[in-house]
């Protein structure tokens, strides 16, 4: 689909791709308190020095018609220039729909081979030789939101820290909560930042992870606002 959106032949290994297994139920608590749904996302992007292609969990604003989209449904959403923001909405799962996305593969290919270009073509028969090859950013490039939970200890100066660690890598906070209160167990501390480097934060947290007050790695998940 971006070799199709921007005439580009896109490499699969150039796909940064994250699965949803860190994903807690706490999390989707929070996303709800914070106005957002998490969905799993393929996301191709055109950006400045060239495009994002990635897959992973995301928070979109639950008035979007994409967070309302569960279940067996899928939806793929395209945004154009001159035709704006358009959605197709239809069932992914079952013996119907798998059957049908398979026979159209079935049938792409066989058509390549029968065309004798089986090779020197990409989806839907765009040909090669009519692509231009546009770098995929990786994913250390990429700039949005992020919602971050730490598990730390409830003690003094726990807050400054953390803020410290984001803000020495130019990352500021839009809003936090924290959950539960005590000595003795961990409580959860969520931060939601305003648009950093992915790069940057990856930093900031590898350092908060360093952290004695820190009983678990922190979770991270990229905010998605339709920009």
């Amino acid at each position: 689909m971006a070799a199709l959106a921007f005439k580009t032949p896109v490499d699969f290994d150039d796909i940064y791709v994250e699965g949803i297994t860190g994903i807690t139920p706490e999390d989707i608590a929070m996303a709800c308190e914070f106005g957002y749904r998490i969905k799993l996302l393929a996301i191709a992007k055109r950006v400045d020095g060239g495009i994002d292609v990635r897959v992973h969990p995301a928070m979109v604003p639950e008035n979007t018609p994409i967070a309302k989209v569960s279940g067996a449904l899928n939806a793929v959403e395209v945004d154009g220039d001159f035709c704006g923001v358009n959605m197709l909405v239809g069932p992914g799962a079952g013996a119907g729909p798998t059957a049908s996305a398979i026979m159209g593969d079935v049938i792409d290919i066989a058509r390549k081979i029968v065309a004798g270009s089986a090779v020197a073509s990409c989806p839907m028969n765009a040909p090669l030789a009519a692509m231009k090859k546009i770098k995929v950013r990786s994913i250390g490039e990429v700039t949005t939101q992020y919602y971050l939970r730490f598990t730390v200890m409830d003690m003094p100066g726990v807050l400054s820290k953390l803020s410290g660690a984001l803000g020495e890598r130019g990352i500021s906070i839009a809003s936090m909560i924290q959950r539960g209160k005590g000595v003795e167990k961990p409580v959860s501390v969520v931060m939601k930042t305003h648009t950093a480097k992915e790069a940057d934060l990856n930093v900031a947290i590898d350092n908060i992870n360093g952290f004695d007050i820190c009983s678990a790695p922190a979770v991270v998940i990229r905010i998605e606002n339709g920009e």
